[in-house]
């Protein structure tokens, strides 16, 4: 047998291998995700239902579950990027989301406020139940629903009253009498600057992704985003 056809040949088999390999792990990640999420959301949503402290185990465990996971994942995007499409964007998410819940980490009289913020977390698995599951009617009125309540209605809420808990120089009492009665709990003492910031930047990132769904929605429909091995199935 000709040498160099056979190295060929095992550098194609090669290859293949580890396309296969990083698809499966691509799988892998997708449905870990869906899982931590709905685990988080669960857990947070049943914590403020429960739990009468701020400070309670209740709350305090999904906002470490979710610093633990945050810094695992970022790891492995870093370690094999072709889990995501933009693994550049996640990994500066991740970092912003372990700055908005160092806050709570380090005063766990602010934990509760973690868990009002980690509800989200059960639109972030409808996001990817949607692609795996090629947009089934049922996770995509979900999804809706969930991404306008929780992302564009809930979050500015949750941003002013985190601004209006943190130590901003003064600033904080003139944002106090703009949050709903409802919601506003006087906790003591601030948090600090950073929590504030770091969460307002979480917003931004929410009315950027707000901005490109809608976009796509009206150019392209309702379904535009491509099911999952959609482009794997025209590639072969």
């Amino acid at each position: 047998a000709n040498p160099k056809l056979v190295a060929v040949r095992a550098l194609g088999a090669m290859a293949k291998d580890e396309i296969a390999q990083e698809s499966f792990q691509e799988v892998v990640h997708d449905w870990l995700n869906v899982v931590v999420a709905i685990f988080l959301f669960c857990a947070s949503a049943a914590a403020l239902i429960y739990c009468e402290t701020s400070d309670s185990f209740g709350h305090r465990m999904p906002i470490s579950f979710m610093a633990a996971y945050l810094v695992l994942d970022t790891i492995w995007v870093l370690a094999v990027p072709n889990l995501v499409k933009t693994p550049k964007v996640i990994v500066a998410h991740h970092i912003v989301t372990l700055l908005v819940l160092s806050g709570p980490l380090q005063h766990a009289h602010l934990s509760k406020c973690g868990s009002m913020a980690l509800v989200v977390e059960i639109n972030t698995a409808l996001i990817v139940m949607r692609r795996r599951l090629n947009h089934p009617m049922w996770v995509e009125v979900s999804f809706y629903i969930t991404w306008f309540l929780l992302r564009v209605a809930w979050y500015p809420l949750l941003t002013l009253r985190f601004a209006a808990n943190c130590s901003l120089g003064g600033f904080e009492e003139k944002l106090k009498p703009l949050v709903p009665a409802w919601l506003w709990e006087d906790l003591q003492p601030p948090a600090p600057p950073r929590v504030a910031i770091s969460f307002f930047l979480v917003l931004l990132i929410q009315m950027q992704m707000t901005y490109i769904l809608v976009r796509t929605v009206v150019t392209k429909g309702f379904k535009a985003h491509a099911p999952a091995g959609t482009e794997a199935k025209k590639s072969k």
